[in-house]
């Protein structure tokens, strides 16, 4: 059996660079930037018939003004086939909301990118910004890094955000927790052996998952093999902006990355996936 490859793409647009960034760092260019180079991941998905997944922030879908408005880029996006989901309205730290704000950052970046697709329930998925929180006080996941705890702040639990996006008819999130235990694998060097083997679970009705690779650089291709030796699912999260820094996520490594799927392709070794594409092939929904 093909090991399969669900790559998500993390699509802030130009309104996180506001909302999420030091003042000091905003780069008008980076904005511009990042929408051509949603351009160049498109091109290489056309050219190897990749299927992919664009967790793109809601704003972005709101009649406004450029570079913010970026409605086109989200239907060009979806008229290729790939999946939209949301990665929230405008790219809120989810541990610091209140009930009200998650429920209303949940339904309106839906609402908004299903407007702009025109076709409902098109969006089921859901990406946490910053891929906050972590802690999940009921699985013994705790994360300081989250800055907040649960159950005085609401949003500090992924247990809680889950319920949320069960009542919004989300279907699934890419959720980053890992429990006491985990975190004495992740130390010994065995996380991504248990991301790849145990990764796909379903809780309040929603399935849940951790990517397995974050950039295309080197240590991927270990991970990758394994997958394709197993014949395991395999996620990697990219961004579009990443494309233009000198970090793991960079063009040249990406274009290495993506002529090493063509050959697996290829060899019949490997399929590609949206989340949803995966979700509906592996039942995990029909299961519970």
């Amino acid at each position: 059996m093909p090991a399969k490859l669900i790559l998500i793409w993390d699509y802030d647009t130009p309104i996180a660079k506001i909302t999420a960034t030091r003042p000091y760092d905003y780069d008008f260019n980076k904005c511009l930037e990042e929408a051509v180079n949603v351009d160049t991941i498109l091109e290489y998905a056309t050219a190897s018939s990749t299927l992919m997944t664009f967790a793109v922030v809601g704003f972005g879908a709101e009649e406004s003004v450029e570079p913010f408005d970026v409605r086109e880029k989200i239907r060009k996006i979806f008229q290729q086939g790939h999946e939209v989901a949301s990665h929230s309205w405008k790219h809120e730290w989810f541990p610091y909301l209140t009930k009200f704000q998650i429920e209303k950052s949940l339904q309106r970046s839906k609402y908004i990118l299903e407007k702009c697709l025109g076709e409902k329930d098109s969006i089921k998925g859901f990406v946490p910004p910053h891929d906050r929180p972590m802690s999940w006080p009921s699985k013994l996941a705790l994360s300081m890094g989250d800055r907040a705890l649960y159950p005085f702040h609401p949003g500090a639990s992924l247990g809680y955000i889950l319920s949320e996006l069960k009542k919004q008819q989300y279907t699934w999130c890419r959720a980053s927790y890992r429990s006491a235990f985990n975190k004495i694998l992740d130390w010994k060097g065995g996380d991504y052996e248990n991301r790849l083997t145990k990764n796909w679970k379903v809780n309040n009705g929603v399935v849940h998952f951790r990517g397995t690779y974050m950039g295309f650089d080197d240590p991927i291709y270990p991970i990758l093999e394994k997958a394709v030796r197993k014949s395991l699912p395999i996620v990697i999260v990219g961004h579009p902006a990443g494309l233009s820094m000198n970090k793991s996520g960079n063009i040249q490594l990406f274009d290495k990355f993506m002529k090493k799927i063509e050959v697996l392709k290829k060899n019949g070794d490997l399929n590609t996936y949206t989340v949803s594409g995966y979700i509906d092939e592996s039942g995990l929904l029909k299961k519970v």
